[in-house]
Parts: C-alpha cells; sequence; structure tokens
C-alpha cells in the first residue's frame, strides 16, 4: 500500500510541476506579448498620421505649455495621441468587429459619445436684437460690404476636366456626436442646441429682412435618418431628440414672408423605400426628390414626375457611418448611388476657393472613385460656388441655393424650372454676400436647404450667419 501511495504521490508532484512550469511559460508569453506591443506602440515611424477610412488627420502629440500641464489637459492630449495614432490601429478595430460578430456580440451599437440635448421650447424663439442682428457697419473689428464683386462667370469656362475637384474626392462629412449602428444600418443621433438653434434662427430672421421686396425666401429643413426609417421600437429607446418638434420649432420662429417646406411627414410615409442611405448620413436622391416636390408645392410650380429623370447607379458606397465605426456589417452591405439626370440642356461651372473655373458633369460619373466618395456624383460635391446654366428655358428665372451637403442631392430636380440656378455652400463661399449675389445677378427665388443636425453646428451657423448680409 505504501509504495502505491508513493507512486501515486510522485505522480501528483511531477503533474503538479508541470502545471507551474505550464503556468510559467503563459505568463512569460503574455509579458513577452505586452512588452513587445509596448516596444511597437512607441515605435514612431509606425505611428499613422492620417485615416484613410476616416478621411481624417489623426491626433498629433501635444506642445509642452505650462498651462495645460497645471490645467490638466497636457497629459490628456497625450493619451489621445497614443490612442488615436496607435500602429495597426485600424487593423485591430476590423479585428474586434470581426470578434464581436463571431461571438455574438451586440447587434445594436452605438459608437461615440450621445450627449445630453438641450429641451426643445414649446414657444416660438422671442425676437430679440443681437450682435449678428447690428448691421455689418455697425459691428466692432469687421468690414464688410454687400457690394463685392465675385468672379466673373463667364460662358468661356474651360472644358470638362478629367481630375476629380479637390473638394469633392475628399468628401467632407457632417455627422456630429455619436452613430447608432442597428444590424447593416448605421443611425445619427441628433441633440438640440439652442446656442445653436438661436443662432440660425436669427440668421433666417436677417436673411428675411435683408431680402424684402428684392427676393422670395424658402427654407427647407430635412430630418435625418433616425427618425425616418429606424424601427419605431428601436427609436423610443434612444436618447435622441424629437427632430419634428425642432423642425416646428424654427419654422415657428422665422417670419411668415419666409416660406417653409414642410418634408418631415413626407419622409415618414415613405420610411418603406430607400430614403436615406445605410453606411451614410445623407438622405438618397430619393428622398430628395419627395422634398423637391414639397418645394414645388409650396412654391405654386408643378413638380416633374420621377420618371421623366435618367438614372446613374453606382455600387459599392460605404459613406461616413462606416468611417466613423470601421463596422464589418456595414462593410458587407454597402449602399448603391442612385442619380436622376437632368433632362434640360445644362451645364454647371464650379468656382473654387481661389475662383478658379471648371466645367463639370451635374451628375458625375464616380464609378470608379473611392467607395466613400460617391455621393460626391451630385453637382460636384461641395463647392465654395457653382452656376448651373438651364439653356432650355429664356425667361430670366433664377435661384440661389444656401447648402450644405444635403442640398447637393436635390439641386438637379431644381434645374428644370430656372434659367440659372446658383448655388453656395456658405462653409467655403467668402467672395460675396447675400445681398450682393441677388442684387448682382436679379435672383427671385433664395432656398435654404439644411439636415436638421446642422442647426446644431457652430461651425456652420457662424459660416451661413456671416454670408447673411
Amino acid at each position: 500500500m505504501s509504495k502505491r501511495k508513493e507512486k501515486t504521490e510522485k505522480k501528483s508532484t511531477r503533474a503538479g510541476r508541470r502545471d507551474i512550469r505550464a503556468e510559467k511559460a503563459k505568463i512569460f508569453i503574455f509579458c513577452a506579448v505586452m512588452l513587445a506591443g509596448a516596444v511597437v506602440s512607441f515605435i514612431m515611424p509606425l505611428r499613422p498620421e492620417y485615416s484613410e477610412s476616416e478621411k481624417r488627420k489623426l491626433a498629433v502629440f501635444p506642445a509642452f505649455s505650462t498651462h495645460a500641464l497645471f490645467e490638466g489637459t497636457y497629459f490628456d492630449d497625450i493619451n489621445t495621441w497614443f490612442s488615436d495614432t496607435f500602429p495597426f490601429r485600424e487593423h485591430f478595430m476590423q479585428l474586434n468587429g470581426k470578434l464581436e460578430k463571431v461571438w455574438g456580440i451586440r447587434r445594436v451599437a452605438i459608437h461615440g459619445e450621445v450627449d445630453n440635448g438641450d429641451e426643445i421650447p414649446d414657444v416660438p424663439l422671442i425676437e430679440e436684437p443681437s450682435s449678428s442682428d447690428v448691421p455689418p457697419s455697425s459691428m466692432p473689428g469687421e468690414q464688410i460690404t454687400t457690394t463685392e464683386t465675385v468672379p466673373d462667370f463667364t460662358t468661356d469656362a474651360p472644358s470638362v476636366s478629367q481630375t476629380t475637384p479637390s473638394q469633392s474626392d475628399e468628401v467632407k462629412t457632417q455627422t456630429l456626436g455619436a452613430v447608432l449602428i442597428v444590424g447593416d444600418s448605421g443611425y445619427e443621433y441628433y441633440n438640440f442646441n439652442q446656442t445653436a438653434a438661436t443662432s440660425y434662427i436669427n440668421t433666417v430672421r436677417r436673411a428675411a429682412s435683408l431680402l424684402e421686396g428684392k427676393a422670395n425666401l424658402y427654407l427647407l429643413l430635412t430630418p435625418t435618418s433616425i427618425d425616418i426609417t429606424l424601427a419605431d421600437s428601436v427609436r423610443s429607446t434612444v436618447k435622441s431628440s424629437d427632430q419634428k418638434k425642432a423642425i416646428n420649432y424654427f419654422y415657428s420662429s422665422v417670419p411668415s414672408s419666409v416660406k417653409t417646406v414642410p418634408v418631415y411627414d413626407t419622409l415618414r410615409a415613405h420610411r418603406s423605400e430607400p430614403v436615406f442611405f445605410r453606411t451614410d448620413h445623407h438622405w438618397t436622391a430619393l428622398g430628395a426628390y419627395y422634398a423637391y416636390r414639397e418645394f414645388a408645392a409650396v412654391k405654386g410650380v408643378t413638380p416633374d414626375e420621377i420618371g421623366r429623370f435618367k438614372t446613374k447607379t453606382f455600387g459599392g458606397f460605404l459613406g461616413s457611418f462606416y468611417s466613423d465605426t470601421l463596422n464589418e456589417g456595414l462593410a458587407k452591405n454597402p449602399d448603391t448611388v442612385t442619380a436622376y439626370v437632368p433632362y434640360s440642356n445644362a451645364k454647371l461651372v464650379f468656382y473654387d476657393t481661389k475662383g478658379a473655373a471648371t466645367n463639370w458633369p451635374i451628375i458625375n460619373n464616380v464609378e470608379n472613385y473611392k467607395s466613400h466618395s460617391k455621393y460626391s456624383t451630385f453637382v460636384a460635391g461641395d463647392q465654395p460656388f457653382e452656376i448651373i446654366t438651364n439653356s432650355d428655358l429664356k425667361d430670366g428665372s433664377s435661384c440661389l441655393v444656401i447648402k450644405e451637403s444635403f442640398g447637393n442631392a436635390m439641386i438637379p430636380f431644381l434645374i428644370g424650372h430656372y434659367q440659372t440656378v446658383y448655388v453656395v455652400d456658405p462653409r467655403y463661399y467668402t467672395a460675396n454676400t447675400l445681398t450682393g449675389l441677388v442684387s448682382q445677378k436679379g435672383i427671385k427665388d433664395v432656398l435654404i436647404i439644411d439636415n436638421i443636425s446642422a442647426t446644431r453646428s457652430r461651425v456652420y451657423t457662424a459660416a451661413i450667419d456671416k454670408f447673411v448680409r
């Protein structure tokens, strides 16, 4: 019995030693991997400076300052730089998405921080004078005139270039804050911002005052997909401001002379159709077409039937939601961009920030563009200034469209109603002012097209405020 016991004890001891060696080996491998990762993370040449998928420059190592050190932001900025530029960062993010799918982790995911929006008022904004409402000549530190001339738009503009417009290839995205992923679709959170809303409303009020007796002013605010195509059962659980209430607040706060275009209920009525992209924050051309019909109703003209337009389609579109999240579900189910080609004999010339002119197709062939750039098929993307001439009309009719990128998809539908359509993106246009353009070009209709999310961007509201003079 004693010999058996001794053998058993020896076997147990050997097994125990093997277990200890195995545990030590695991610890060694773990420490080696961690050490290798630490070493790699500090190899500066491996740290990326630009994210191709997100289309942005990554964080840079912060410059030292005693103020930042004592305020505590210096080390926060170092932490941001370290995580934002970690070597092979995008590969790790894609691997993480694949592992989550393998393990069935969260079909509904939130990317980014969800901010608390301000409460949307139940009554219109009380009209109060503000510094932005003071006539430009009275504003301290500014020299603004309404007589500055724009570049000479001639009929001898250069022929169509074969290169992509500098601002069109790298499409500027408008997403703010967090993105919700549900299955193979992305949605942008909207959080009402009272300060930005007040600025936007006061800008529209000033535009109405400046254009009184000179031109008709239309305002079209479109919702985003989170309030239109997201399933109601999910939307009811999402902390995002009520876009219909927000749009009604904006519309009720501007003067009655502003002709507001109601599109929320129309888009909801067509929510089962592809009126918004799944991988991008923009609406589709079909969604823009339904909005165009509402504009035509407000203007009092007959809209063109959609069958009158020829279509072009471009597959493989992975928009801003994919760039922001690198979500595998979006990657495997890219969007198709459908564009409607105007039937009119029309041409487009765009002007860059230096005033250089380029002829460009109203609907451009983006088949070979990068997957994130295919929305730029519409009217040359986001250019400072564009002029579209419809040679089929000789009645002198004209419209000025003030817009961010949402307006691009709707502009082709307007061309059949005007001899000339002028397009301004206030984020990039500085050559003239609203009153200067209206006066010089004899413009009779001014249409502001913005998505509701743009009205909470202080950068955008400041840009349009600067233009409306």
